[in-house]
């Protein structure tokens, strides 16, 4: 028995839902795949902010640039293996990056929203304004975790989308039954 077909109205707020979450969702990816651009770009100036060179740099800055230099290569080679693309393997860092980013964001907020009623605020919001090597410390290993967990895994490969039924139509077979069904007419 075929399903009955949703009247006209049904079917309108259906589309726009639909297409309100397609733009919700292309505006969050884009949102992150920019706080991810604005981390990399940022990130020369914070290393070496008075541009004097590599005399400015610590030794904190020039581990953290070695290792940022072996998490890229081995995200390179990990796109190269798993056959990524360039563009793709690029989408999952900024991504990353920008999770990472708005992560960091959610902790201070929550932070701040914690203390704004007791003593400790006014120490807290000053240790964010100043330099601190342990606070340097966690963002450059923010950075690290992101560009490490942004590298593509065996199970990350692209599959194709399966539609087990539609709303108002018949059902499409799923890739499975395809193939079955194939390999029935071979023999």
């Amino acid at each position: 028995m075929a399903p009955t077909p949703l009247p006209l109205p049904a079917r309108l707020d259906t589309g726009l839902t639909r297409a309100l979450l397609v733009l919700l969702r292309w505006s969050l990816l884009g949102s992150l795949w920019l706080f991810g651009l604005l981390l990399l770009a940022v990130q020369p100036i914070g290393i070496a902010p008075y541009s004097e060179g590599v005399s400015e740099i610590s030794l904190l800055e020039a581990g953290f640039c070695l290792l940022m230099l072996l998490l890229l290569w081995r995200h390179i080679r990990y796109c190269r293996h798993f056959k990524t693309g360039f563009w793709h393997g690029l989408n999952r860092m900024l991504i990353s990056q920008g999770a990472m980013f708005a992560f960091t964001l959610l902790v201070i907020g929550l932070l701040t929203s914690a203390l704004v009623h007791t003593d400790y605020i006014q120490p807290f919001l000053l240790s964010l304004r100043q330099y601190s090597p342990v606070s340097e410390c966690l963002y450059d290993a923010s950075i690290l975790l992101a560009l490490y967990l942004a590298a593509p895994t065996a199970g990350t490969k692209l599959r194709p989308h399966n539609v087990e039924s539609t709303v108002g139509g018949s059902a499409a077979p799923a890739d499975s039954d395809v193939r079955g069904a194939t390999e029935e007419a071979s023999r």
